[in-house]
C-alpha cells in the first residue's frame, strides 16, 4: 500500500496496493483525477484520497476494496476538502476542511463507510486537528494550538478528546493505535522521543534508548515500529514495549542502503509481525524503496528484509504543523 510517482499519467501519483510481492501490485488510481494516494489498509480495505490540482486544488477522501472499481467516495457533502488517512475493520479516519472555515483550517473526522456517517472530531479551543489511525475503538492523531501540536486520542466523538502529552514533554503527535496501545512522539529537551501510551497522558513509556531520539509510527498491540536517529542517520526500529527492547531494523537492509546519509523508517506492522517501511537507496540517487521485514519463528527477533523492494514516491502529503 502506498503511492508512486513512477506510475505516471500526465505526471500524477497513483495509489498502489501490494500483497507481499512486486508482482502483486494493483494500481488503484481512478480515471479523471490528477493524483491518488493510499494511506492505510485493514481487512481487505484501503483508505486514501484523490487530488484535483486545477483550476482549484482540493482533495477527496476515498476507500478501496482491492481494486480501482471498488472505490467508495467518503467526502462529506458541503465540505471543501477531505482525506482518509487511517482505516480499521469498522471505521475510517482523516481530516477535512469545513465549509464555514478558512482555507488553512483542518478538522479531524471519522467515518463508518459512508459520507453520511462522518463525525467531526475537532476539539474545542484547538486551531486544527487531524486523525491518522484507528483500531475501531479509539482514534489517534494531532490537535494544534498556537503553542504547538498535541498528541490526540478520541473515542468516536469530539467530546471524548484526550490530550496525551505527558507532563515534562513539549509537543507531539499520535500516529498509531491497536489493542489498547497508542504510539507517536513527544518533545523533550529539544529532541523527538518515540512514545507508547495506554489511553491517557500519565500512562506512557518513553521508548527512546538512552539519549537516542526518534518516533514510533505504528503498533499491533504488542510490538511497536518507527525510527531512531543514530550515528547521523535515520534508521528503522522496532520495540516490544520498553526502551530496553529497542531493535535496529536498518542493519538488515542490503549494502546499497548502508553508509553516511542512510535513511529508513518502519511505517506499519500487522498482527503477524510483518513490518513495512521505506528506505533510500544510496546507489540509486537516493530513490525511496518500499521494504518489508518478516519475523522468524522465535519471538522478539527479525529475519531481515524480504525480496520486496519497489520504487516509492518521495512526495509526501501536504506538510503538517509541527
Amino acid at each position: 500500500m502506498g503511492d508512486s510517482n513512477n506510475l505516471r499519467s500526465g505526471g500524477s501519483s497513483h495509489a498502489l496496493l501490494w500483497s507481499g510481492t512486486p508482482e502483486s501490485l494493483v494500481d488503484l488510481h481512478p480515471a479523471g483525477w490528477d493524483a491518488s494516494f493510499a494511506t492505510d489498509v485493514a481487512g481487505g480495505w484501503q483508505s486514501g484520497y484523490l487530488e484535483r490540482l486545477s483550476p482549484e486544488y482540493f482533495q477527496r477522501a476515498v476507500m478501496w476494496n482491492g481494486s480501482r472499481e471498488s472505490m467508495v467516495m467518503l467526502h462529506p457533502q458541503g465540505w471543501v476538502s477531505s482525506a482518509a488517512l487511517g482505516i480499521s475493520l469498522s471505521d475510517q479516519v482523516g481530516d477535512g476542511r469545513p465549509p464555514d472555515k478558512g482555507p488553512l483550517v483542518r478538522h479531524a473526522v471519522r467515518w463508518q463507510g459512508t459520507p453520511e456517517s462522518m463525525v467531526d472530531l475537532h476539539p474545542k479551543r484547538y486551531i486544527n486537528s487531524w486523525a491518522v489511525d484507528t483500531d475501531g475503538e479509539v482514534q489517534v492523531g494531532t490537535a494544534s494550538l498556537i503553542q504547538g501540536v498535541r498528541p490526540a486520542l478520541w473515542r468516536g466523538t469530539a467530546g471524548s478528546f484526550v490530550n496525551l502529552l505527558p507532563a515534562g514533554y513539549s509537543g507531539g503527535e499520535a500516529t498509531g493505535a491497536a489493542g489498547g496501545q497508542q504510539v507517536g512522539y513527544a518533545g523533550r529537551n529539544g529532541q523527538m522521543r518515540p512514545m507508547l501510551w495506554f489511553g491517557s497522558p500519565d500512562r506512557f513509556v518513553d521508548l527512546g534508548p538512552g539519549s537516542i531520539g526518534g518516533q514510533a509510527l505504528d503498533t499491533n498491540g504488542t510490538q511497536q515500529v518507527g525510527w531512531v536517529s543514530l550515528a547521523g542517520a535515520q534508521r528503522a526500529a522496532t520495540w516490544w514495549g520498553s526502551a530496553e527492547s529497542y531493535f535496529d531494523l536498518h542493519r538488515f537492509l542490503p549494502a546499497q542502503f548502508q553508509g553516511q546519509g542512510a535513511f529508513s523508517l518502519a511505517h506499519a506492522i500487522d498482527v503477524e509481525g510483518n513490518i513495512i517501511g521505506y528506505a533510500e537507496d544510496l546507489l540509486d540517487q537516493n530513490r525511496g524503496k518500499a521494504v518489508m521485514w518478516s519475523p522468524v519463528p522465535e519471538p522478539g527477533t527479525v529475519v531481515g528484509l524480504s525480496a520486496f523492494l519497489a520504487l516509492l514516491a518521495s512526495r509526501r502529503r501536504r506538510a503538517k504543523v509541527n
